[in-house]
């Protein structure tokens, strides 16, 4: 899993970078949003693989509850970061969904392949999950 690993270290690097250049409430924002997407987005890869290797037939479910509690979190912490002006002072609401967003949408996309790679998926091995799991 040395792909997805590396793909979140270039992330923070990058968010790093851009939160000390921004600085103050809005590079507290980008800093936040991309640990906190990027988290959720290691633990949705980690529970996707683990379900893909003990029941793949529930995959297509821990794919879906994966995008589902990423979706509840971002809306959570818009409420919070919106609508509670101590914690607004801390992180700005705006840059923290761009740099939520940026985060699991690149770490899904860098970590794909390796996903398909560890299950043994493919285009022929898909029609071996309905089989018994073997691809």
């Amino acid at each position: 899993m040395l792909r997805p690993t590396i793909g979140t270290l270039l992330g923070l690097a990058v968010a790093l970078l851009v939160a000390l250049r921004l600085g103050g409430a809005l590079g507290a924002g980008v800093l936040w949003g991309f640990v906190v997407g990027a988290a959720l987005a290691g633990f949705g890869l980690a529970w996707q693989l683990h379900v893909g290797r003990t029941r793949p037939e529930r995959l297509f479910h821990a794919v879906v509850a994966s995008f589902l509690a990423k979706l509840a979190c971002l809306l959570c912490a818009t409420l919070v970061l919106r609508g509670l002006d101590p914690e607004a002072v801390y992180a700005d609401h705006r840059s923290f969904l761009v740099a939520f967003g940026v985060a699991v949408v690149s770490l899904g996309l860098w970590s794909a392949p390796e996903a398909v790679r560890v299950l043994g998926l493919s285009s022929a091995g898909a029609s071996g999950l309905r089989e018994g799991g073997k691809a």
